[in-house]
This record gives structure tokens, sequence and C-alpha cells, in this order.
């Protein structure tokens, strides 16, 4: 039940945070909806988990067939744990979106207490994501970064 609330505090947060930066409402498709797949806890580690990765394809195919494609993909809080370096840390992001990017649909990372790795800033590691491609984060505020122990992120739709 928490992690439920809080993924639905987070897509608040998200649409919130749209809204504030000019953006008047998320893009609908002609019924007027807007899909968005949470993804928590997902926990990627340097090694690819097949399953998870499986998994996060699977849903994507899963909502093409029944005509309810997503529009947002949002991973919340420890995406990726474990990565004992950057080399790690950027093939365990780019295992994770694969099939995020793969299918051109875009996505948001709310980091979490997991979301770290030895020598690597936050700022850094968002940037890992953005060159990951096909994601809506953005590294344009230094001052979201100066707390390294925050769980910030930065995007825009």
């Amino acid at each position: 039940m928490t992690k439920k609330c809080f993924a639905i505090v987070t897509v608040l947060c998200l649409l919130a945070a749209m809204l504030a930066t000019g953006v008047s409402a998320a893009p609908a498709n002609a019924k007027g909806e807007f899909q968005i797949f949470c993804v928590p806890d997902a926990h990627q580690a340097a090694e690819e988990d097949i399953n998870l990765i499986a998994y996060i394809a699977s849903a994507i195919e899963y909502t093409k067939e029944q005509k309810m494609p997503l529009d947002l993909i949002v991973f919340l809080g420890a995406a990726v744990t474990g990565p004992r370096n950057e080399a790690e840390m950027k093939t365990a992001i780019e295992q994770l979106v694969a099939p995020v990017v793969a299918a051109n649909i875009p996505y948001a990372v709310v980091f979490g207490n997991g979301d770290s790795c030895p020598g690597l800033s936050r700022k850094s590691l968002l940037q890992l994501y953005i060159d990951a491609g096909g994601g809506l984060c953005v590294n344009e505020d230094a001052e979201l970064f100066a707390d390294a122990s925050g769980g910030i992120t930065n995007f825009k739709y």
C-alpha cells in the first residue's frame, strides 16, 4: 500500500512540475487519456536482470496490443542499485531503459536512497540517464544538486 501511495504522490508531483514549468497539460490521446506506467524499486544491478527487462518490455507490448499505448514511464526510486563504479552504473542504466528507448516512450526518473554509486554525484548520475537517451531528464539547475544526499531529478515534458 505504501508503494502505491508513493507512486500516486510521485505522479501528482510530476504533473504539478509540468504545470509549474508552463506545460498546461500532459499530451493526451484522442480519448483524452494519458497512460503512465510506474516502475517502483526496479533494483537493476550491474549484471543485466533479464526478468526485469523482459517485464518492462512485455508491459510495453501488452499496452500496445490492448490499444492503450504508454505515454510516459516513471522509474520510482532504487531504479539501479549495486554498481561499484561509473562504468557499471552506465551499463545498468542503459540496460534498464533499453526497452523504453526502443519503444520510443519518454521516461522520467525519481531518485531514491538506493540510487547511488561510489564517487558519482547525483548530477553525474542524472547525466548518465540523459546520455542513455529517450528520457525527459534535464541537468539544468545546479542548485538542486547542492545536497548530494537529496533524492532529486529534473525533467521536462
